[in-house]
Parts: structure tokens; C-alpha cells; sequence
């Protein structure tokens, strides 16, 4: 059995739920995307880059400072579409992979307490592909509320 390559996976990861995501927000459209619910796609969307921006600030070894929001995330005017959203999802998770190439093998693996929980940059990484994932079902059933049945993950 060959060596698992890492850092190719975590790439993959993250590279396979951001192009996925962005697939299945951009067949939303903007008026689904923003939505009449209290937790628009675009809200939820800015979470997702949120947490991975927090996550690249604690890669790099940066404090990402308390959570931003009270209640859940809502989206600043100027994200307020499906193309900001998607662009908020690459540049977010660009920075995660930027992050990751900054440390070496070593430190991919070493337990840290991050907030008040032991685990590691890889465990945190996985995470955020997780974590971009879950919310990729939300854009799913909003698809499927709205009539749109079909997978658009070509």
C-alpha cells in the first residue's frame, strides 16, 4: 500500500468542497441565494468563509480574535450575491491552502489547544472541508424548495 500523501489530501479536500459548493451556488442564482429566509445562502456562505479565514489565522499562528457574530452570520451588503459569495468561498479557502503550505509536516500533525480544544492543523483543515460541506446540503434543499431536482456537480 502506497504512503498517503497529506497535503495532497487536505489540497484535494478543500479544492473538491469549494469547487462543489460554488457549483451549487451558482445554480441558486442571486434571488435564491439571498432569499427571504433568516438564513439566506448568502449568510451561511459567509459563515463558511469566515470559519475558514479563522482557521488560516490559527494555521499561521495568528489570534482570529473573538466570533464575530451574536446570532448567526449575516452577510455584509456587499456580499449579498451569489458571485461575491462565491468569490468569498475561493478566497477563503486560497488562504487556508496558504496557510497550510507555510507549515511543515511536523507541524501539520502537533496537538494545540485551540479554543480549549486539543487537536491538530490537519484535524482543523478537515474540518473546514467538513464544515463547507454541511453547508452545501443547505444550498441542496434550497435547490430542491425551489423545484431544482438536478445534481450540478458536472
Amino acid at each position: 500500500m502506497a504512503n498517503l500523501d497529506h497535503r495532497a489530501y487536505l489540497v484535494g479536500l478543500l479544492d473538491q468542497a469549494a469547487h462543489l459548493y460554488c457549483k451549487d451556488l451558482a445554480a441558486l442564482g442571486d434571488e435564491a441565494a439571498e432569499g427571504a429566509s433568516p438564513r439566506a445562502a448568502v449568510d451561511f456562505t459567509h459563515e463558511v468563509a469566515v470559519v475558514n479565514r479563522r482557521i488560516a489565522a490559527r494555521l499561521r499562528g495568528d489570534d482570529p480574535g473573538e466570533w464575530p457574530f451574536q446570532e448567526w452570520a449575516v452577510a455584509p451588503e456587499e456580499l449579498r450575491s451569489a458571485e461575491a459569495a462565491e468569490g468569498e468561498i475561493r478566497s477563503s479557502v486560497a488562504e487556508l491552502k496558504e496557510a497550510m503550505d507555510g507549515m511543515t509536516d511536523a507541524q501539520l500533525i502537533e496537538k494545540r489547544d485551540i479554543a480549549g480544544k486539543e487537536t491538530t492543523p490537519f484535524e482543523q483543515i478537515v474540518f473546514a472541508g467538513f464544515h463547507m460541506s454541511y453547508h452545501m446540503g443547505q444550498l441542496n434543499y434550497i435547490q430542491q424548495l425551489g423545484g431544482d431536482m438536478a445534481v450540478h456537480w458536472d
